[in-house]
């Protein structure tokens, strides 16, 4: 038996990138000006895989990102997508500001064609307003695989 670990690194940023991390709206359509706005974000997703044995390997992923201000976040702000409750915009989302999460899982494989795993998610999340806000949360899989 041979025991494999495997690391990836992901970073990026720029104007409009922020969708493809963990979670953003990455544009608005400003009709007043005619322009699409999109957020300045900057982020970066680590993740590190080991293989225990010929049938358990267990994941660990860290991702964060920061939405940096802009004309997309002043518009936001403008709107009232900043996420303050207390400035009565309820049931609106309001946009990041800063989201962090981090998972950590494991994946058996009992018998061939056969998947039982289980994850544990942490987060924290704060809106262009301040707004802050957690997560917990755990997950469970039973997959047959038909292949």
């Amino acid at each position: 038996m041979e025991i494999k670990g495997k690391v990836v690194l992901v970073t990026g940023g720029g104007n409009g990138i922020g969708r493809y991390f963990n979670y953003s709206e990455g544009a608005i359509y400003n009709p007043g000006t005619g322009k699409i706005l999109t957020e300045k974000i900057a982020g970066l997703v680590l993740g590190y895989q080991h293989k225990a044995s010929d049938t358990f390997r267990m994941n660990f992923v860290l991702g964060t990102q920061k939405n940096f201000n802009n004309d997309y976040t002043a518009y936001a702000i403008q709107r009232g997508y900043g996420g303050n409750l207390s400035a009565g915009d309820e049931g609106q989302f309001g946009v990041n500001r800063r989201v962090t999460q981090a998972h950590i899982g494991g994946i058996w494989n009992p018998v061939k064609l056969v998947d039982i795993g289980f994850e544990y998610i942490w987060g924290q999340r704060e809106t262009l307003d301040g707004v802050k806000g957690d997560l917990s949360r755990i997950n469970f899989l039973a997959r047959y695989n038909l292949n």
